[in-house]
Formats: C-alpha cells, sequence, structure tokens
C-alpha cells in the first residue's frame, strides 16, 4: 500500500505542475485545465490516504490492542498468584 501511496501522490503533483504550467502558458484556463486540477488533486489525497491506512495497518501488526494487552497481564498475574 506504501508503493501504491507514492505513485498517486507522485501522478497528483504531476498533474498539478502540467496544469500550472499550461495555465501560465496559455494565459487563461479552460475546462479541461480546471478538470486536470482537480484529477491531481484527487490523486493526491488519495495517495495521502492510502499511506494513512498502510501505516495504520502496519501499527496494528507491531502493537497489542488494550484487549490483548489486558488479556496478557491478567494471564501474568494469575501465572504469579499461582506460582508465588
Amino acid at each position: 500500500m506504501k508503493k501504491l501511496s507514492k505513485i498517486l501522490m507522485t501522478i497528483g503533483v504531476i498533474l498539478l505542475f502540467v496544469t500550472v504550467f499550461e495555465i501560465l502558458r496559455i494565459k487563461g484556463s479552460n475546462l479541461y485545465l480546471i478538470v486536470m486540477a482537480f484529477m491531481g488533486c484527487i490523486s493526491y489525497y488519495s495517495g495521502l490516504i492510502c499511506g494513512y491506512k498502510a501505516t495504520i495497518q502496519e501499527y496494528e501488526k507491531n502493537h497489542d490492542t488494550p484487549k490483548d494487552y489486558i488479556k496478557k497481564h491478567r494471564k501474568d498475574c494469575l501465572k504469579r498468584k499461582i506460582g508465588g
């Protein structure tokens, strides 16, 4: 997902730069330039969202949820009481 995020963000930035270049070259705005800028923004933000989801998934894989932590802690406490 991180690769997809980088690709989407790169496409968005390229579309925005091309749009700005075309607007400066033409010195006006046509409907296709507005659509291209909009698509660039959508691609960029899709990349950001995709990167955020990838980060969350990676965090969840490497860390316990609060319920898992409580279960482990209770098991450790029971072992100490039984053993001690």
